[in-house]
């Protein structure tokens, strides 16, 4: 199952606008710089990480990669459009916030399960509004 997590990273106050800037570019200045952000996700993404330990009852997935960024307030703006809404969202404080159900679809039986989940993913993003950089990750489990 192949799913996206929106990684909140909260960044130096000064080197913010100089992240947002270049996160609105596209090329090797913008891969780059997700390179160096996805990094800071690899030690606290290692407790979730289902492939270190089979057993790890905290496992959410078995590979991820980041595979765009923006900035928080494009991403809220655009959350809707996104192929796949995201299933969790990771917060700077390494905490996963996620539905209480899967929604492989949505349909009228479960659509205002599915909206309490959006408002909830946007309200969480609007918390970091002003001091974080969003990466979407897309994760395979």
């Amino acid at each position: 199952m192949k799913f996206t997590v929106v990684a909140i990273i909260k960044t130096d106050p000064s080197l913010l606008s100089k992240i947002k800037k270049l996160s609105k570019k596209e090329g090797l200045a913008k891969d780059n710089l997700m390179y160096l952000m996805s990094k800071k996700l690899e030690k606290p993404f290692s407790k979730y990480d289902i492939s270190i330990d089979e057993k790890n009852e905290n496992g959410k997935f078995d590979a991820w990669e980041a595979f765009d960024m923006m900035t928080t307030k494009e991403l809220l703006n655009n959350l809707d459009s996104l192929d796949r809404f995201p299933y969790y969202v990771f917060t700077p404080e390494r905490k996963w916030i996620e539905p209480n159900q899967a929604f492989m679809f949505v349909s009228p039986s479960n659509e205002k399960k599915y909206r309490k989940w959006t408002n909830t993913a946007k309200e969480t993003l609007e918390k970091y509004i002003d001091n974080s950089i969003p990466l979407l990750i897309g994760c395979h489990s």
